[in-house]
């Protein structure tokens, strides 16, 4: 009897290993779907949640599939980076499969689904970048960082900052890491664009010197258009100038015309009247 036990009792063990490295696959609902920002991948294609700013660049707006979060039992007692969840996909133009180790304790506020929707949209990067500027654009496509970018632009470059240094996208300083112990700061002004941290003026300064030249060229803009305005009404006037010189000399034509018409008419009758008398005075 308690050789029986022995052997279920190992039999069950090697039943929990063997589930301890299956994974449960829990599928993401097949849309049509793109990475919402650069993500970058090492060795065997693999990616980190703290989006590690090394490697090779999958861009933003890559056309994804086969989007699935696989899940480790609780009590696996694997203590490998394989006992956390994960999540694969594949890109639908190359084929090649992508795999992202997720970690709770970096991103406490979200979970893996959360994390899942953050990378992912329905949005092509035509449209996830059709409210940016030239410069935005251009930095997104070369996955770094320039100052005057929006916090939409940031994202798109280098994805969301891990929760646990920045737990809110409201705050003014974000934090990314570019390699395993490397981190940088990343700085906001009070309108939420990108500056070097600790190296310009006050934050009230660079809002008054932005609302200067918002207003410098909203009186541009102001000029513009009265030039316009005052071009498009002498131009209405010349032409109704030329219509009335037209119409005048056409009532002239007409007038004459007219005149030529009546001397005509009564020369006619004249020369009508003077034959009858002639004729009267010939009877």
């Amino acid at each position: 009897m308690k050789q029986l036990y022995k052997i279920l009792t190992i039999y069950g063990l090697f039943i929990l290993i063997l589930a301890g490295g299956c994974a449960h696959r829990g599928p993401v609902d097949e849309t049509k779907l793109y990475t919402a920002y650069n993500m970058w991948y090492g060795k065997r294609n693999t990616m980190y949640c703290l989006n590690f700013q090394m490697g090779k660049i999958l861009p933003a707006g890559t056309e994804v599939k086969n989007v699935e979060i696989v899940k480790r039992p609780k009590r696996s007692r694997i203590r490998t980076g394989s006992a956390y969840p994960y999540i694969t996909f594949e890109s639908v133009k190359t084929g090649r499969k992508y795999k992202v180790r997720y970690q709770k304790r970096y991103h406490p506020h979200k979970s893996v689904r959360d994390y899942v929707d953050v990378m992912f949209t329905d949005k092509t990067v035509t449209e996830l970048t059709g409210e940016m500027s030239k410069r935005e654009v251009s930095a997104i496509q070369k996955g770094v960082l320039i100052k005057g970018m929006s916090k939409k632009a940031v994202i798109a470059a280098v994805g969301i900052p891990s929760d646990h240094r920045t737990p809110y996208l409201e705050n003014k300083e974000w934090y990314y890491w570019t390699t395993r112990r490397k981190s940088k700061k990343i700085c906001f002004n009070l309108k939420d664009i990108t500056v070097v941290c600790g190296d310009l003026k006050e934050q009230s300064e660079l809002i008054e010197l932005e609302d200067l030249k918002e207003k410098e060229e909203l009186e541009e803009l102001r000029e513009l258009k009265k030039l316009k305005e005052k071009e498009e009404l002498e131009e209405l006037r010349e032409l109704k100038k030329l219509k009335e010189k037209e119409e005048l000399e056409e009532l002239r034509e007409f007038k004459k015309l007219k005149e030529q018409e009546e001397l005509e008419e009564l020369r006619e009758l004249k020369k009508l009247k003077e034959q009858e008398d002639i004729e009267k005075d010939l009877l």
